[in-house]
C-alpha cells in the first residue's frame, strides 16, 4: 500500500518510517511537514494510507482529513498525535486508527492489521467513476476516463468528451477536489484529463497544452505550469 506520512516533526516521521520497515507491503511514497503540502501531495500521489499528525501550523490534521474524505478514492487515515483528547474528533473524521506518541511497535502493528483489505473495494468500485448530468430530464453518466477536459463557461460548467458536451451542476473546485486523479487543474477555467495530455507549449510567457482529440490548445496559468510540466516529465 502507498503511504503518505504527515507530521511537522522530522523525528516523528522518521519513527513511522522505521516502524513501517517491519511491514514490507507498505511503501512510503511521500512526506509532508504541514497540512497544505499534505493535501497537494495526496492529490499528486494518491496514497492509500495517510499517517496524519493533528497539531500542525496553518492547516491542522483534522482539516486535512476532511479534505481527503472528499477524494474520489479516499485514503485510509490514521491519526498520530500526542494529544489523547482528539480521539473523539478522529472518530468523527472516520479515521481507521489513532496512535498516541511516542508510537510503540505493538500499537502500530495493531493498527496495521486493520488495513489488510482496506481501500481495495474502493479502488475496484471507482474504476468506473462517472459524472452525472441531465438531458431532457433524463440522468446520464459520463465516465471520467472519457472526459477530455472540463471548462467553466460564465455560470456553467461543461465537460467535453469525444461525443459532445455535458452540462454539469457542480463547480470546478468541487470536481478537482473529488477527482484529483482524474481531473487536473491547469487554469481557473480548465480541468483536464491527464491521460489525454499530449504536449505543453510556452511562447512569450504564455502557456498552453494540447490534448488528444481536442483541436484547440487550452490555456495554462503560470501558477499551474510547473504541475503540467511534471505530468509530462519535463524539466
Amino acid at each position: 500500500m502507498r503511504v503518505l506520512i504527515v507530521d511537522d516533526e522530522p523525528l516523528a516521521r522518521a519513527r513511522l518510517k522505521r516502524l513501517l520497515l517491519e511491514h514490507p507491503t507498505f511503501t512510503v511514497i511521500a512526506e509532508a511537514e504541514d497540512g497544505e503540502s499534505a493535501v497537494e501531495l495526496a492529490k499528486k500521489y494518491q496514497p492509500e494510507v495517510v499517517f496524519l499528525d493533528i497539531e500542525m501550523p496553518n492547516c491542522n490534521g483534522l482539516d486535512v482529513a476532511a479534505q481527503l474524505k472528499c477524494f474520489a478514492i479516499a485514503p485510509a487515515v490514521i491519526f498520530v498525535t500526542a494529544y489523547p483528547q482528539h480521539a473523539l474528533d478522529a472518530i468523527q473524521c472516520a479515521a481507521v486508527g489513532y496512535l498516541l506518541k511516542p508510537v510503540d511497535a505493538q500499537s502500530f502493528a495493531g493498527v496495521i492489521s486493520q488495513l489488510g483489505k482496506l481501500n481495495r473495494a474502493q479502488l475496484e468500485a471507482n474504476k468506473e467513476a462517472a459524472l452525472s448530468y441531465q438531458v431532457a430530464g433524463i440522468t446520464r453518466k459520463l465516465k471520467l476516463d472519457d472526459v477530455l477536459y472540463v471548462e467553466a463557461q460564465d455560470k456553467y460548467v461543461v465537460a467535453h468528451y469525444a461525443g459532445g458536451e455535458a452540462l454539469l451542476e457542480t463547480s470546478l473546485k468541487q470536481l478537482a477536489l473529488k477527482y484529483p486523479h482524474h481531473l487536473v487543474k491547469i487554469h481557473r477555467k480548465y480541468l483536464i484529463n491527464p491521460n489525454k495530455l499530449e504536449a505543453f507549449f510556452c511562447s512569450d510567457n504564455t502557456y498552453s497544452v494540447a490534448l488528444s482529440s481536442v483541436e484547440q490548445h487550452l490555456e495554462v496559468s503560470r501558477r499551474e505550469s510547473k504541475k503540467v510540466r511534471e505530468l509530462l516529465n519535463l524539466s
